[in-house]
């Protein structure tokens, strides 16, 4: 996740801290602008993270901080991913948005943060892309997302 861009819209709703059960959505390497090929996560649902079935590439369930503490945050993704080794993205939340992502190794995890992201607002994005191939597959994956789990919360 070297490369993110994440809409506006989804990274206010991770960082509001009354949003339980947050999920953030989105695709990897789906954007290329001929030299650097970016993630895009496009949507942010209230679901039990747990209980997501795989409809995009990514599925990213949002933990909660109190303190923007960096070994905690560590901390808190190493004991989410022993319970859900499924997952091995995750958003932490404490007053700013860090991604993390967990690698098996032989002997043990590697945990590796990344605070980078670029934003965009959605109306932005799709006012730009209107019309396009990218712009029809960012819709539809919205519209199965929210059918899937219409019925939550």
């Amino acid at each position: 996740m070297e490369n993110l861009i994440i809409f506006k819209e989804a990274e206010k709703m991770a960082l509001d801290p009354s949003l339980e059960n947050l999920v953030l959505f989105g695709e990897s390497r789906l954007i290329s602008d001929g030299k650097d090929v970016y993630d895009l996560i496009f949507h942010a649902k209230q679901i039990d993270p747990y209980d997501t079935l795989k409809a995009t590439s990514l599925v990213i369930p949002v933990l909660r901080l109190d303190s923007d503490n960096h070994h905690l945050a560590v901390k808190r993704v190493y004991n989410a991913y022993l319970n859900h080794p499924q997952f091995t993205l995750y958003s932490v939340a404490s007053g700013s948005l860090k991604f993390f992502e967990v690698n098996p190794k032989e002997y043990g995890k590697e945990i590796i943060s990344s605070g980078k992201y670029k934003r965009v607002g959605k109306r932005d994005f799709f006012n730009l892309a209107r019309g396009t191939e990218l712009a029809r597959e960012v819709m539809e994956k919205i519209r199965v997302i929210d059918t899937r789990y219409q019925a939550a919360f």
